[in-house]
């Protein structure tokens, strides 16, 4: 018995994939409960993008308002190293805000295909809509991933700088 080997986490070969047999009358049917459920998800999807747009224009106003009074503090004390902190935070807060931008965008577009597929229900239409779900979540999972990374990253930092820190004592 001669079984090949199938990782089963390896990404699906769109091209190559035959395991699943639709059969004819499947192809190019998009029900009305498919569009139905879509549609039911899709005032969530485009209240959270929103709420994302939102979120980062606050972000910015923010960044720039910490930026901008650390340093008129800085000139008005005549200490230009004294804001470097406030100023580095606030360029900090303006990356995250940009960062955070991204997934509002995706899920913007994810409410738009859904939007179409309401109007013009079809398999291309359905995949749009399945393809712009995809594009969101791998962009989620490589935002986590960075995240964890920094997160890592700035753990190690520490430890070393607070154990440089106390064998100076």
């Amino acid at each position: 018995m001669t079984e090949q080997y199938q990782n089963p986490y390896a990404a699906p070969d769109p091209a190559g994939d035959t395991s699943v047999d639709f059969g004819p009358e499947a192809e190019n049917q998009v029900t009305p409960r498919m569009v139905s459920l879509l549609r039911a998800t899709r005032p969530w999807v485009l209240l959270l993008s929103i709420i994302g747009f939102i979120s980062c224009g606050f972000m910015l106003i923010g960044s720039l308002a910490i930026i901008a009074v650390s340093a008129v503090g800085a000139e008005l004390q005549d200490d230009e190293f004294g804001a470097l902190g406030p100023v580095v935070m606030g360029v900090i807060y303006l990356l995250m805000g940009l960062i955070y931008l991204i997934p509002s965008v995706y899920l913007y577009r994810y409410s738009s295909s859904i939007n179409r597929l309401r109007y013009a229900p079809g398999s291309r239409n359905l995949e749009s809509v399945i393809d712009s779900q995809r594009s969101f979540w791998k962009c989620v999972g490589i935002l986590t991933l960075m995240g964890i990374g920094l997160s890592v990253i700035l753990f190690i930092a520490i430890i070393a700088v607070t154990a440089s820190n106390v064998s100076r004592m």
